[in-house]
């Protein structure tokens, strides 16, 4: 029962959170122009810090599972191949294709599914979890940067998209996180410390603007697209990364960290990105919100058999 009270007191907030952030617009306390700018400073300042800070501090080399790494990053490639061929034979709008491929792989690991491992399985599940974060977030933030611009309001070639990938914050954050991890250089502990105050603000920022952004009368209108979203996300992602895992004889935590993190719901970080990067921001916080919601019972349900 603890493992159960743990996976509600680790979801239920995040959904609070997006409940307050609605009934905030409706007060008017919060207003498009805020969510416009307070998106910005996620994506450009408070999301690269987060990043950096995690990825910089986890030990790479002591816990690194090689079949882990490989299991998630098959499964991560598959998917995001399946949902980028399955959008274009659905012949899903230009301007919500991107939204909908990376709201249906990229998860939320680094806070419902890190807090999740941690309350389950302890330091050594989080560390481990940690470890795979670090791994697995620069292919996430990559191919999410890469098919939002792709499919962006205006065109852009494909030589212009790899630039802006490779300009995008974080990016950025990641490529200049992993030699600090790698080579274990020392940051002083001021600025970690900032860096890690930093990070802590994207979390309620960014659920407080999806929950500003959501509509939820107009949900009806983008059930097709939701649909598709919730399937790939909640069932089909963790499903082909656990078949890689289960293919790779991963077993005890290996094998249960992989599966507790590809259940979390899509990326909060997809809001701020998706809006950044000219995409269709309802839809994304939509999905953000209502595979949030639903990840909430599946984690409930898999920890009463683990």
């Amino acid at each position: 029962m603890s493992s159960v009270h743990t996976a509600f007191t680790v979801v239920a907030p995040v959904i609070l959170l997006i409940c307050l952030g609605k009934l905030l617009a409706k007060l008017n306390v919060i207003q498009p122009d805020f969510v416009t700018a307070a998106n910005k400073l996620a994506y450009q300042v408070t999301l690269p810090g987060l990043l950096f800070t995690a990825i910089s501090q986890a030990d790479m080399f002591s816990l690194f599972d090689s079949k882990m790494m490989l299991a998630g990053l098959l499964g991560s490639l598959l998917s995001f191949l399946l949902l980028l061929i399955g959008t274009g034979w659905m012949k899903v709008p230009h301007l919500q294709r991107g939204v909908v491929v990376q709201a249906g792989f990229r998860a939320n690991m680094g806070i419902v599914g890190l807090a999740i491992c941690k309350g389950l399985l302890g330091s050594s599940g989080l560390a481990l979890a940690s470890v795979y974060l670090g791994f697995i977030v620069p292919l996430f933030n990559f191919l999410a940067v890469w098919v939002l611009l792709l499919f962006s309001t205006t065109y852009i070639s494909q030589g212009k998209i790899l630039q802006e990938v490779f300009k995008s914050p974080l990016v950025i954050a990641v490529c200049l996180a992993l030699p600090v991890s790698l080579l274990a250089i020392p940051i002083p502990t001021v600025l970690l410390k900032t860096g890690e105050l930093i990070g802590q603000v994207t979390l309620p920022l960014a659920l407080l603007c999806i929950g500003a952004t959501i509509k939820f009368g107009d949900m009806r209108k983008r059930v097709r697209l939701l649909t598709v979203i919730t399937l790939a996300k909640c069932f089909a992602y963790p499903a082909i990364v656990l078949f890689f895992g289960l293919m790779f004889a991963l077993e005890d935590n290996a094998l249960v960290v992989l599966l507790l993190l590809s259940v979390a719901p899509t990326a909060t970080a997809s809001f701020p990105a998706t809006q950044q990067l000219g995409g269709d921001k309802v839809l994304a916080a939509d999905a953000i919100a209502l595979t949030t919601v639903l990840c909430l019972p599946l984690y409930m349900l898999i920890i009463a058999f683990l």
